[in-house]
């Protein structure tokens, strides 16, 4: 046990010797070493899983402006759901999804030549994942069409 203590930070090493005497108070009779086993397991756990670790403030906002961009499409409020788009681009400018959806934001609400632009950006960038036969047919129907003669 000493030699875990030794490897933690003096912040973890803190909360491990607290826990211990809590584990202690509650039973006197506890195996340390197999008490100290589970709590490496449960800190290896903790680590190994994307929804327990921390955050960036990147991954933070992005969640933020996720959960906004879900409220302001089930109240159909196209003109929130435009700038709440813009803001995820601001966060996530490589965002593959951030950008298609904007562009389709962007054609329903009456802004064809943004929505354009969004997707020629996809298509010039052509990013890893992006679907570029997708976003070529996607821009080519927003492209005004002719009148038969």
């Amino acid at each position: 046990m000493v030699e875990l203590l030794a490897d933690q930070s003096a912040a973890d090493s803190q909360l491990l010797q607290g826990s211990l005497l809590i584990a202690k108070l509650d039973n006197p009779d506890i195996d340390v070493d197999a008490y100290v086993g589970r709590v490496d397991a449960m800190a290896a756990e903790i680590r190994e899983d994307d929804d327990l670790r921390g955050q960036t403030t990147v991954q933070i906002l992005a969640r933020v402006i996720n959960n906004l961009i879900g409220v302001a499409s089930q109240t159909q409020d196209g003109e929130s759901l435009h700038r709440y788009c813009g803001a995820l681009i601001a966060v996530r400018p490589e965002s593959i999804e951030a950008r298609m959806l904007r562009s389709q934001v962007r054609a329903v609400t009456d802004r064809r030549s943004g929505a354009i632009e969004d997707l020629d950006w996809l298509i010039d960038q052509n990013l890893p994942g992006l679907d570029r036969d997708l976003a070529i047919r996607l821009r080519e129907s927003l492209l005004p069409q002719e009148s038969p003669k």
